[in-house]
């Protein structure tokens, strides 16, 4: 009974040599208890928020034995 909050996001992306990259996953019991969060940089090669979101996605199911009930809003990744 929990959810997985996913989110990335994009930072500078005009300028190529200052652009930065992140995401964070958040696991919400039911009753909206915090059980667990973290934070990543995806590769290199994620150059914009969408494509650092489904890196947080591919983290999210690596770390699972089961598919969690996940949200995101980011299109691309639904």
């Amino acid at each position: 009974d929990l959810v997985w909050y996913l989110d990335g996001s994009l930072l500078d992306g005009k300028w190529p040599e200052c652009m930065c990259t992140g995401f964070a996953i958040v696991v919400v019991a039911c009753d909206g208890s915090l059980v667990a969060y973290g934070s990543g940089i995806p590769p290199w090669w994620c150059m914009s928020a969408s494509a650092t979101e489904a890196w947080a996605l591919r983290t999210a199911v690596s770390q699972c034995p089961f598919l969690p009930e996940m949200r995101t809003d980011c299109l691309s990744c639904h």
